[in-house]
């Protein structure tokens, strides 16, 4: 029945309520979308928000009841809408923005197929055009040489690559509203300001965004309206600089204070009991090194698609000091993620290599390499990818403790420990991966980590999927094992906020080189290179917050 009263709105959600059996998950949502207006949805992993938004598509899963005392799109009262009457939406009049980019995809399609997939599905334009528009799309997100990339597929592309073209497919067909769930979770800084302001763009166009994110600094500079949800209601929503300027709530207090930019550099982002160490610390024998993993001379190429050979490392030497916490940064496709494979011996160098404690380490045999394996340990930019989805929490843990030498009568103890040090409740062990948040699987993924009892953790986007009060517990967590027991940490992120709070050095990677190193102050308050100088000025600033929030 068409309800239309408003051109300008686009939807309107009153009292919404999302339940699984007797247990209520969202209950009492309400807020409104108009043309040209981005509402932000922010709160912690679990809080509701994916579910919220996944409503606005008719995505939730069947098992999951929800009612609403309104819940119109575009006029429509949706509240008893059909399958069918939902494919006729998505894509042309309602687009989403996974927050799983390497899940949204298929494995076996390239990434020109996925982005062109809704115009084949809603029959728009002919094949010349949609070529067009597909390359157009790939273009406006910022996707290198979108001619050849989008002939690989997605697990041939790091995790920011994938995420632009994620966005890229979600705004092919130019829709009306635009539903973002974490849409700048993977990107560098260059590109995350790239996206917010096409975004920006797309909003003053007439296009109505909801804007899901954990990052408040990000939702500052894009949203004109915040919703803040904590346990499945909402604490607070209003004008953006109200709620972010003057916070009513303790909860949203509580989250502006978690940000790392907002706090002096080591000091305490949480007021959670930070564990105590012993249970990680190694029990290998001491060596007489005080570098912990060196890297010399490295260099990889990489054959494209087309046949042609792209250099993504060269002539990168650096040295993880025993004890520290070093950090790497660099735009996506600079680099990183294969320096992180080559550092743990999943990716043979063409030149150059890695030493674990003045050992050999990357020219080793394998057979070599397997019994030393428990001394570096890696998480993952992509936890869900790097789980069995077969096995449970308690099985992906009990395999590491396991690799740990930790006797089978005491690995579930041991498991529930390492869940409560990333502040899971042991409830989890008995799920699956792809039943949790984001952040949950995170938390797992750093608790799998820490279970052989490393020496050397390498931590490649660790806390990009998490929200800020989430965050600020694995950071402080890091931290105090980091400076309690020596763990040396070799950290890797698009975010410099947190590489600033946490790291005492870095290195600045570009194109495949490192081109800035040294002390993070004298590097973030004097940078040397042209590009370090570009990605300190694109660090999105939070708008209308006051200090004093905490």
């Amino acid at each position: 029945m068409n309800m239309q009263t408003d051109p300008d709105m686009l939807a309107s959600i009153e009292g919404l309520t999302i339940s699984l059996g007797q247990t209520r998950l969202v209950q009492n949502i309400s807020f409104t979308i108009r043309r040209g207006q981005c509402v932000g949805l922010v709160g912690e992993s679990g809080s509701g928000k994916s579910l919220t938004s996944r409503a606005l598509i008719g995505l939730n899963e069947a098992v999951l009841v929800q009612s609403a005392r309104r819940f119109e799109l575009f006029g429509e009262d949706r509240r008893t809408a059909r399958e069918a009457d939902w494919r006729l939406l998505r894509g042309t009049r309602v687009g989403y923005v996974l927050q799983d980019a390497l899940g949204a995809f298929d494995p076996l399609k390239d990434v020109f197929t996925e982005v062109r997939e809704t115009l084949d599905a809603h029959r728009q334009g002919d094949r010349t055009s949609r070529r067009a528009m597909v390359l157009d799309a790939l273009t406006k997100v910022g996707f290198p040489e979108p001619e050849m990339r989008s002939r690989q597929r997605s697990w041939e592309l790091s995790g920011g690559l994938r995420q632009r073209a994620l966005i890229a497919s979600a705004i092919v067909a130019a829709p009306d509203l635009l539903i973002a769930d974490e849409p700048t979770t993977a990107l560098d800084v260059n590109i995350q300001a790239r996206i917010v302001q096409l975004l920006a763009g797309l909003k003053s166009d007439g296009m109505g965004l909801l804007f899901v994110s954990h990052d408040l600094a990000v939702v500052s500079s894009i949203a004109d309206y915040v919703v803040v949800m904590h346990e499945g209601r909402v604490v607070e929503q209003g004008p953006t600089a109200e709620v972010l300027g003057d916070p009513k709530d303790d909860y949203t207090r509580m989250l502006i204070a978690a940000m790392p930019a907002r706090a002096p550099r080591g000091s305490r982002l949480s007021s959670v009991e930070l564990p105590p160490v012993s249970r990680f610390v190694s029990n290998r024998t001491e060596t007489s090194t005080d570098v912990a993993l060196s890297a010399r001379d490295l260099g990889k190429s990489y054959v494209y698609p087309d046949g042609s050979r792209v250099r993504v490392v060269s002539d990168v030497s650096f040295d993880l000091r025993r004890g520290e916490i070093l950090g790497l940064v660099g735009g996506s496709g600079s680099g990183k993620s294969t320096v992180v494979k080559i550092c743990m011996g999943l990716v043979d160098p063409d030149e150059g290599d890695v030493a674990l404690f003045g050992q050999p380490w990357t020219r080793l045999p394998e057979r070599a390499r397997t019994p030393l394996r428990p001394r570096i340990q890696l998480i993952s930019q992509d936890p869900l990818g790097a789980f069995d989805p077969r096995w449970t929490v308690r099985r992906l843990l009990h395999e590491a403790l396991e690799i740990g030498a930790v006797p089978l009568r005491e690995r579930d103890g041991q498991a529930e420990q390492l869940l409560h040090s990333v502040g899971l409740k042991p409830e989890l062990l008995d799920r699956l991966p792809r039943k949790m948040s984001g952040g949950q699987r995170q938390r797992v993924a750093i608790a799998r980590a820490l279970a052989t009892r490393p020496d050397v953790l390498v931590c490649d986007e660790p806390v990009s999927a998490l929200d800020v009060s989430v965050q600020a517990q694995i950071l402080d967590l890091l931290s105090h094992i980091q400076r309690e027991i020596g763990l040396s940490i070799l950290f890797i992120s698009h975010d410099l906020g947190v590489v600033r709070h946490l790291c005492q050095r870095v290195m600045v990677m570009q194109k495949g080189e490192i081109v800035e190193q040294g002390e993070v102050e004298q590097v973030f308050a004097q940078p040397r290179h042209d590009y370090t100088r570009d990605l300190l000025a694109s660090i999105p600033q939070m708008s209308g917050a006051r200090a004093d929030v905490a």
